[in-house]
């Protein structure tokens, strides 16, 4: 969090501190941030906005994009051996999704979120 404040200081010039530090923290473990998506978010942020960044401009920036993501998902048929095991290819079905987003999310603040590069990361 420290280099992501520090990042921010030197685009906007705001101070960073302890308290500041640990309050970011906090949110972005309740948000779901992680490093990268809070870098890519930041970058995202001042490439085409001036106003000093707040968290929830970050946190709405991952939110986008975790939808972005979630709406290229298409669905496919679990493995042959779930289906006499509807909660088993339901806990299947779930996981492939949420590995859909974890993956877009990560090309994403890579730089590369396309949806063939997703296909190919799963």
């Amino acid at each position: 969090m420290i280099d992501l404040l520090t990042m921010a200081a030197a685009i906007d010039q705001r101070t960073v501190g302890e308290a500041d530090v640990t309050a970011w923290l906090a949110i972005a473990h309740e948000c779901g941030w992680t490093p990268a998506t809070a870098r890519r978010a930041l970058v995202e942020h001042y490439a085409n906005h001036a106003e000093r960044l707040m968290p929830a401009h970050i946190t709405r920036r991952i939110a986008a994009q975790r939808e972005r993501i979630r709406r290229t998902y298409v669905p496919v048929a679990p493995p042959a051996e779930l289906r006499d095991d509807p909660a088993a290819e339901r806990l299947w079905l779930r996981a492939r999704a949420r590995r859909w987003v974890a993956v877009g999310l990560e090309a994403w603040a890579a730089g590369q979120a396309e949806a063939a590069e997703l296909e190919s990361a799963e």
